[in-house]
């Protein structure tokens, strides 16, 4: 089957125009309508949760870069990757903090560690914008992958720190 950007036929890239992405959706999904479409239910009903499943990915900055990365084959499934030894010993103290802010039930604590954790990803994400629009642009070079690569995997780092908090805190 076609990937989720053929199947809207918009270019491959980071970058979207959200607003004609939701209308490429809703015209496809119009489309697929048992009342309107001349397939099959059960062809229908296959090629909607294909077109949800697209829209749902592209929509999301972290499931986009995900799906691009893998279509790539720059991350490849159940990839073990190495994080720079910096970073995890960034980490290592922050979750020192965060498990001791947890032990004395310190929500102010807490929320300060998740407030540095939206930092830390926004500074991530700051450091790879020329890397997308590098790769938006067909400019990309195997450099500009590795930091798309890494910036994937210290973002799904800092999604389980902050999963941690939030699990905490929801108790």
């Amino acid at each position: 089957m076609m990937n989720y950007f053929e199947w809207f036929g918009i270019e491959r890239g980071f970058n979207l125009d959200q607003g004609k992405l939701r209308k490429l959706f809703l015209a496809k999904s119009m489309d697929l309508h048992p009342d309107k479409s001349v397939l099959s239910e059960d062809e229908a009903i296959r090629l909607s949760e294909f077109n949800n499943m697209a829209y749902a990915t592209l929509k999301d900055d972290t499931k986009r870069l995900e799906y691009i990365l893998h279509l790539e084959k720059i991350v490849l499934p159940d990839e073990k990757y190495q994080l720079p030894p910096e970073f995890l010993m960034e980490m290592l103290d922050l979750n020192m903090g965060i498990e001791a802010a947890k032990e004395e039930q310190d929500e102010d604590q807490l929320a300060k560690f998740k407030n540095e954790l939206v930092q830390k990803k926004s500074y991530e994400a700051n450091a790879i914008k020329d890397a997308i629009n590098q790769y938006d642009t067909h400019k990309i070079d195997h450099n500009g992958y590795e930091k798309l690569k890494n910036f994937y995997f210290i973002s799904k780092y800092l999604l389980r720190i902050e999963e941690s908090i939030n699990t905490f805190a929801s108790h």
